[in-house]
């Protein structure tokens, strides 16, 4: 990100920019999480013997699943806020700078 503010950009856009790729990373992780969970579910139920008296559907808790993606998106983007702030208004010379 420091590329970003070695171009000219000022930092709040730097700073967006680290949140809009927190959040389309915390999307992919719960969307491909969801559904892997669900898949995975899905087959234990319908393969196993313990499931086999059962009468009805496979039962999958929406408000549950809706719930803890909220939460894991608002934890992914409270997580991200304080590094982007603190990167944000670094300039590039310091930030590639090696120190022994």
């Amino acid at each position: 990100m420091g590329i970003l503010r070695a171009l000219g950009f000022r930092a709040r856009t730097v700073q967006r920019s680290f949140l809009w790729e927190s959040t389309f990373i915390a999307v992919e992780g719960i969307a491909l999480g969801s559904l892997l969970g669900v898949l995975t579910t899905w087959l234990m139920y319908s393969n196993s013997a313990a499931f086999e008296g059962l009468e009805g559907g496979f039962p999958v808790e929406w408000t549950s699943i809706c719930v803890l993606a909220a939460a894991t998106f608002a934890a992914s983007l409270l997580a991200t806020i304080g590094p982007a702030r603190r990167a944000a208004p670094i300039r590039p010379a310091p930030a590639v700078r090696v120190t022994e």
